[in-house]
């Protein structure tokens, strides 16, 4: 998902992993997908009020009057933070699920469940990464 978005090396991949227990793969592709569009949505900001200072810009962003440019920006930590914010799991969680009498075996299986969607967590942001 993240293979080539630029991601900056402030992203703890581990305190990511933890924050989203529970999270199916659909929701960390959306979280991906929506932390994916701040840094463009910084980068359409500042056109814009370069835009507004210069005068209009040309195809390849800079200015007439001018040479500023700039850029799309890493996505930090702060972007999957408040895509947390807006994305939440869709899964209810499998305690839930059973009732008390499986009490027991509800708490091992969510247990073997988390850490295999940690595990699968870990993977995918390396990947994109490290890609």
């Amino acid at each position: 998902m993240l293979r080539d978005e630029p991601v900056s090396e402030d992203v703890d991949i581990k305190y990511l992993a933890r924050i989203t227990k529970g999270y199916s793969g659909s929701d960390l592709r959306d979280v991906c997908k929506r932390a994916a569009v701040y840094p463009i949505h910084d980068f359409l900001v500042e056109e814009r009020k370069t835009r507004g200072r210069s005068g209009s810009i040309t195809a390849q962003g800079s200015s007439n009057e001018g040479s500023e440019k700039h850029a799309i920006r890493k996505m930090v930590l702060a972007d999957f933070v408040a895509a947390l914010k807006e994305i939440k799991p869709t899964v209810m969680p499998r305690s839930t699920q059973h009732n008390t009498t499986q009490h027991n075996t509800t708490q091992h299986n969510t247990t073997q469940h988390n850490t295999t969607l940690h595990q699968k967590l870990i993977i995918f942001f390396t990947l994109g990464r490290t890609c």
